[in-house]
C-alpha cells in the first residue's frame, strides 16, 4: 500500500472509530440513566437494561471492526499494539460475530464467553477504545491538523489547514 492509499485508509478507518465512539457514548448514557432511575421505577430501568446491552454490544462489535487489521494500515501505536496482544481480542472477535450474525440460541457462547470476563474485559475494552482514539489524535497532529479542546475536555474540534473542522466527543 503506497502512502496515499495508507492515508486514505486511515481516514476511512477513523470513520469506523467515530461510529464506535458513538456507540460507547450511547452505552455510557444508558448506564447512567439506568443507575439514576429511582427505586420506584425499577420496571422502567429493567426494560432500559436492554438498551445498555444493545449499546454495549454494538460498541464492542464496532470497536473490533476498527482494530481487527490495525497494524495492516501502518498505524504503529505502542499502547494499542500492547493492548491487542491480550487474550480478550479473540473473544471480542467472536462477540462481534455474535452481534452481527444471527445466533439461533438466545444465550449463545459467543456472548457468554466474552461477558463472563466481567469488569476485566470491560476495562480492557475501554482502554483499547481510548488508546485507539488517542492514536488517531496523534496521527492527526502529525499530519498538521489543528485541535481545540472543549471546555471540560470532553470534545475536540479538529481543523485542517484549509479551515475545515470536525468535532470529536470523548
Amino acid at each position: 500500500m503506497n502512502k496515499e492509499e495508507q492515508f486514505e485508509t486511515r481516514f476511512a478507518l477513523h470513520r469506523y472509530y467515530i461510529w464506535s465512539n458513538r456507540m460507547w457514548e450511547n452505552y455510557r448514557e444508558s448506564v447512567k440513566f439506568v443507575e439514576s432511575a429511582p427505586s420506584n421505577h425499577q420496571e422502567k430501568a429493567g426494560a432500559l437494561s436492554t438498551h445498555v446491552f444493545m449499546h454495549f454490544s454494538y460498541w464492542m462489535a464496532s470497536l473490533y471492526v476498527v482494530v481487527e487489521d490495525w497494524s495492516k494500515y501502518g498505524i504503529n501505536d505502542p499502547a494499542v499494539t500492547e493492548l491487542l496482544k491480550s487474550k480478550h481480542l479473540a473473544k471480542m472477535k467472536r462477540y462481534r460475530n455474535g452481534v452481527f450474525h444471527f445466533q439461533k440460541k438466545y444465550y449463545n457462547v459467543k456472548f457468554e464467553e466474552f461477558l463472563k470476563e466481567g469488569s476485566e474485559i470491560a476495562d480492557w475494552s475501554y482502554k483499547l477504545h481510548r488508546a485507539v482514539g488517542d492514536a488517531f489524535l496523534k496521527w492527526f497532529q502529525e499530519i498538521g491538523l489543528k485541535f481545540e479542546e472543549g471546555d471540560n475536555g470532553s470534545s475536540t474540534t479538529v481543523s485542517n489547514l484549509s479551515g475545515r473542522t470536525m468535532k470529536f466527543t470523548r
